[in-house]
Protein backbone atom coordinates (compact mmCIF):
# COMPACT_ATOMS: atom_id res chain seq x y z
CA UNK A 1 0.00 0.00 0.00
CA UNK A 2 2.82 2.39 0.92
CA UNK A 3 4.64 1.61 -2.35
CA UNK A 4 1.49 2.43 -4.35
CA UNK A 5 1.13 5.74 -2.52
CA UNK A 6 4.75 6.60 -3.24
CA UNK A 7 4.31 5.70 -6.91
CA UNK A 8 1.19 7.86 -7.10
CA UNK A 9 3.00 10.79 -5.47
CA UNK A 10 5.91 10.44 -7.92
CA UNK A 11 3.54 10.39 -10.91
CA UNK A 12 1.67 13.41 -9.55
CA UNK A 13 4.97 15.27 -9.12
CA UNK A 14 6.01 14.42 -12.69
CA UNK A 15 2.67 15.67 -14.04
CA UNK A 16 3.02 18.96 -12.15
CA UNK A 17 6.62 19.36 -13.32
CA UNK A 18 5.52 18.74 -16.91
CA UNK A 19 2.78 21.35 -16.62
CA UNK A 20 5.24 23.89 -15.19
CA UNK A 21 7.69 23.20 -18.03
CA UNK A 22 4.96 23.58 -20.65
CA UNK A 23 3.80 26.83 -19.06
CA UNK A 24 7.39 28.15 -19.02
CA UNK A 25 7.75 27.32 -22.72
CA UNK A 26 4.47 29.06 -23.48
CA UNK A 27 5.53 32.18 -21.56
CA UNK A 28 8.86 32.29 -23.39
CA UNK A 29 7.18 31.77 -26.76
CA UNK A 30 4.88 34.73 -26.09
CA UNK A 31 7.84 36.87 -25.05
CA UNK A 32 9.74 36.02 -28.25
CA UNK A 33 6.66 36.65 -30.37
CA UNK A 34 6.28 40.10 -28.77
CA UNK A 35 9.95 40.85 -29.48
CA UNK A 36 9.62 39.79 -33.14
CA UNK A 37 6.58 42.03 -33.62
CA UNK A 38 7.81 45.09 -31.75
CA UNK A 39 11.63 44.82 -32.02
CA UNK A 40 11.90 45.50 -28.28
CA UNK A 41 11.27 43.88 -24.92
CA UNK A 42 7.92 44.50 -23.21
CA UNK A 43 7.47 46.61 -20.10
CA UNK A 44 6.36 44.92 -16.87
CA UNK A 45 2.79 46.02 -17.55
CA UNK A 46 2.98 44.54 -21.03
CA UNK A 47 4.40 41.29 -19.62
CA UNK A 48 1.43 41.06 -17.25
CA UNK A 49 -0.98 41.56 -20.15
CA UNK A 50 0.99 39.22 -22.41
CA UNK A 51 1.02 36.37 -19.88
CA UNK A 52 -2.49 37.16 -18.56
CA UNK A 53 -1.29 37.95 -15.06
CA UNK A 54 -3.55 39.93 -12.74
CA UNK A 55 -0.78 42.11 -11.32
CA UNK A 56 2.57 43.64 -12.26
CA UNK A 57 4.13 41.86 -9.27
CA UNK A 58 3.58 38.51 -10.99
CA UNK A 59 5.17 39.98 -14.12
CA UNK A 60 8.13 41.22 -12.07
CA UNK A 61 8.56 37.75 -10.54
CA UNK A 62 8.50 36.11 -13.98
CA UNK A 63 10.92 38.70 -15.40
CA UNK A 64 13.35 38.01 -12.55
CA UNK A 65 13.19 34.29 -13.36
CA UNK A 66 14.11 35.10 -16.97
CA UNK A 67 16.92 37.37 -15.81
CA UNK A 68 18.36 34.68 -13.54
CA UNK A 69 18.21 32.21 -16.44
CA UNK A 70 20.07 34.63 -18.73
CA UNK A 71 17.11 34.92 -21.10
CA UNK A 72 16.73 38.67 -20.59
CA UNK A 73 18.78 41.37 -18.92
CA UNK A 74 18.63 45.03 -17.91
CA UNK A 75 20.48 48.12 -19.02
CA UNK A 76 21.71 50.85 -16.64
CA UNK A 77 18.26 52.48 -16.71
CA UNK A 78 16.47 49.25 -15.80
CA UNK A 79 15.06 48.68 -19.29
CA UNK A 80 14.65 45.02 -20.23
CA UNK A 81 16.89 43.73 -23.02
CA UNK A 82 17.45 40.34 -24.72
CA UNK A 83 19.89 38.21 -22.73
CA UNK A 84 22.57 35.78 -23.84
CA UNK A 85 20.14 32.86 -23.89
CA UNK A 86 17.19 34.70 -25.46
CA UNK A 87 17.88 33.39 -28.96
CA UNK A 88 19.84 30.15 -29.11
CA UNK A 89 20.18 27.43 -31.72
CA UNK A 90 20.97 23.75 -31.21
CA UNK A 91 24.47 22.76 -32.26
CA UNK A 92 23.99 19.26 -33.63
CA UNK A 93 27.53 18.39 -34.66
CA UNK A 94 29.61 18.83 -37.81
CA UNK A 95 29.07 18.27 -41.52
CA UNK A 96 31.81 17.68 -44.10
CA UNK A 97 32.21 20.00 -47.05
CA UNK A 98 34.39 17.38 -48.81
CA UNK A 99 33.42 13.73 -49.37
CA UNK A 100 30.10 12.76 -47.77
CA UNK A 101 30.32 10.65 -44.64
CA UNK A 102 27.81 8.91 -42.35
CA UNK A 103 26.70 11.17 -39.54
CA UNK A 104 24.45 10.99 -36.54
CA UNK A 105 22.61 13.92 -35.07
CA UNK A 106 24.21 15.01 -31.83
CA UNK A 107 22.53 17.53 -29.62
CA UNK A 108 25.98 18.63 -28.52
CA UNK A 109 25.15 22.07 -27.25
CA UNK A 110 23.20 25.24 -27.82
CA UNK A 111 24.81 28.36 -29.21
CA UNK A 112 23.87 32.02 -29.11
CA UNK A 113 24.56 33.68 -32.45
CA UNK A 114 25.02 37.02 -30.68
CA UNK A 115 27.79 35.60 -28.49
CA UNK A 116 29.41 33.75 -31.38
CA UNK A 117 29.32 36.58 -33.92
CA UNK A 118 29.55 39.64 -31.66
CA UNK A 119 32.06 39.18 -28.82
CA UNK A 120 32.21 42.93 -28.17
CA UNK A 121 28.57 44.05 -28.38
CA UNK A 122 29.04 47.53 -26.95
CA UNK A 123 31.57 48.44 -29.65
CA UNK A 124 29.96 46.66 -32.61
CA UNK A 125 27.66 47.69 -35.43
CA UNK A 126 26.44 46.29 -38.78
CA UNK A 127 26.70 47.52 -42.36
CA UNK A 128 25.24 46.24 -45.63
CA UNK A 129 27.82 45.66 -48.37
CA UNK A 130 27.46 47.06 -51.87
CA UNK A 131 29.93 46.45 -54.68
CA UNK A 132 32.09 43.45 -55.56
CA UNK A 133 35.61 44.50 -54.55
CA UNK A 134 35.78 41.89 -51.72
CA UNK A 135 34.25 38.85 -53.43
CA UNK A 136 37.48 36.81 -53.27
CA UNK A 137 37.36 37.23 -49.47
CA UNK A 138 33.84 35.76 -49.49
CA UNK A 139 32.11 39.12 -48.98
CA UNK A 140 29.37 39.50 -51.58
CA UNK A 141 27.06 42.39 -52.50
CA UNK A 142 24.10 42.41 -50.13
CA UNK A 143 26.00 40.70 -47.28
CA UNK A 144 25.86 42.18 -43.79
CA UNK A 145 29.19 42.68 -42.03
CA UNK A 146 29.65 43.02 -38.29
CA UNK A 147 32.22 45.65 -37.39
CA UNK A 148 34.15 45.90 -34.10
CA UNK A 149 35.23 49.50 -33.62
CA UNK A 150 37.10 48.65 -30.41
CA UNK A 151 39.55 46.17 -31.92
CA UNK A 152 43.09 47.28 -32.76
CA UNK A 153 43.50 47.01 -36.56
CA UNK A 154 46.34 44.78 -37.70
CA UNK A 155 48.09 44.19 -40.98
CA UNK A 156 45.85 41.94 -43.10
CA UNK A 157 42.59 42.72 -41.27
CA UNK A 158 39.47 43.52 -43.29
CA UNK A 159 38.37 46.98 -42.19
CA UNK A 160 35.75 49.61 -42.88
CA UNK A 161 37.66 52.80 -43.60
CA UNK A 162 37.24 56.39 -44.66
CA UNK A 163 40.00 57.19 -47.14
CA UNK A 164 40.25 60.77 -48.36
CA UNK A 165 36.64 61.40 -47.25
CA UNK A 166 35.15 58.32 -48.99
CA UNK A 167 34.08 55.09 -47.29
CA UNK A 168 35.04 51.55 -48.30
CA UNK A 169 35.63 48.01 -47.01
CA UNK A 170 39.07 46.57 -47.83
CA UNK A 171 42.09 44.69 -46.50
CA UNK A 172 44.36 46.88 -44.40
CA UNK A 173 47.92 46.43 -45.66
CA UNK A 174 51.31 47.89 -44.88
CA UNK A 175 54.03 48.34 -47.42
CA UNK A 176 57.69 48.53 -46.45
CA UNK A 177 60.36 46.45 -44.77
CA UNK A 178 58.36 45.76 -41.60
CA UNK A 179 55.33 43.48 -41.37
CA UNK A 180 52.77 42.52 -38.76
CA UNK A 181 50.74 44.73 -36.51
CA UNK A 182 50.05 48.35 -37.37
CA UNK A 183 51.97 50.16 -34.66
CA UNK A 184 49.93 52.02 -32.04
CA UNK A 185 52.00 55.17 -32.46
CA UNK A 186 50.64 55.46 -36.00
CA UNK A 187 47.03 55.36 -34.77
CA UNK A 188 44.99 58.02 -33.01
CA UNK A 189 41.48 57.66 -31.63
CA UNK A 190 38.73 60.05 -32.70
CA UNK A 191 34.99 59.97 -33.34
CA UNK A 192 33.17 60.35 -36.60
CA UNK A 193 29.95 62.17 -37.48
CA UNK A 194 29.47 62.80 -41.17
CA UNK A 195 33.21 62.31 -41.72
CA UNK A 196 34.33 64.87 -39.13
CA UNK A 197 35.79 64.60 -35.67
CA UNK A 198 33.18 65.38 -33.05
CA UNK A 199 34.86 65.40 -29.62
CA UNK A 200 33.47 61.98 -28.69
CA UNK A 201 29.82 63.09 -29.01
CA UNK A 202 28.76 60.51 -31.56
CA UNK A 203 29.93 57.41 -29.70
CA UNK A 204 31.52 55.98 -32.87
CA UNK A 205 35.20 55.39 -32.13
CA UNK A 206 37.43 55.55 -35.20
CA UNK A 207 41.12 55.00 -35.73
CA UNK A 208 42.92 57.64 -37.73
CA UNK A 209 45.99 56.14 -39.44
CA UNK A 210 48.66 58.27 -41.07
CA UNK A 211 49.14 57.44 -44.73
CA UNK A 212 52.92 57.31 -44.23
CA UNK A 213 55.20 56.43 -41.33
CA UNK A 214 58.48 57.71 -39.98
CA UNK A 215 60.31 54.70 -41.46
CA UNK A 216 59.18 55.31 -45.03
CA UNK A 217 56.45 52.69 -44.84
CA UNK A 218 52.87 53.35 -45.85
CA UNK A 219 49.45 51.96 -44.99
CA UNK A 220 47.20 51.14 -47.97
CA UNK A 221 43.88 49.42 -48.66
CA UNK A 222 43.70 46.34 -50.88
CA UNK A 223 40.67 44.82 -52.57
CA UNK A 224 39.91 41.09 -52.77
CA UNK A 225 39.21 41.36 -56.49
CA UNK A 226 41.94 41.63 -59.15
CA UNK A 227 39.86 44.19 -61.05
CA UNK A 228 40.40 46.79 -58.31
CA UNK A 229 43.79 48.43 -57.73
CA UNK A 230 45.13 49.18 -54.22
CA UNK A 231 43.96 52.42 -52.66
CA UNK A 232 46.79 54.69 -51.54
CA UNK A 233 45.58 57.49 -49.23
CA UNK A 234 46.53 60.94 -50.45
CA UNK A 235 45.52 62.82 -47.31
CA UNK A 236 44.29 60.60 -44.48
CA UNK A 237 42.88 57.20 -43.65
CA UNK A 238 40.41 56.59 -40.83
CA UNK A 239 39.54 53.06 -39.73
CA UNK A 240 35.98 52.85 -38.39
CA UNK A 241 36.45 49.26 -37.26
CA UNK A 242 37.57 45.73 -38.04
CA UNK A 243 35.25 43.22 -39.74
CA UNK A 244 34.56 40.33 -37.34
CA UNK A 245 31.83 38.42 -39.20
CA UNK A 246 29.87 38.22 -42.44
CA UNK A 247 26.14 37.36 -42.41
CA UNK A 248 24.32 36.12 -45.51
CA UNK A 249 20.79 34.80 -45.99
CA UNK A 250 19.86 32.37 -48.75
Amino acid sequence: MLDKMNDFAAIKHQVKAGKRANKAKMYLARLKAFYRRNKRMPSYGEIAKLLRFKSKYAALYQANKWINAGIIGKDSAGKLLPGKRFQTLKLLGEVRAGWPSPAEEENADTISLDDWLIPNKEASFMLKVSGDSMVDAGIMPGDMVIIDRGRQPQNGDIVVAEVDHEWTIKYLAREGTSTGRIQANNITRATLTGGREDNNKSGLADLGVRAGTDKGERVILKAANKNYPPIIPKEELKIAGVVRAVVRKY
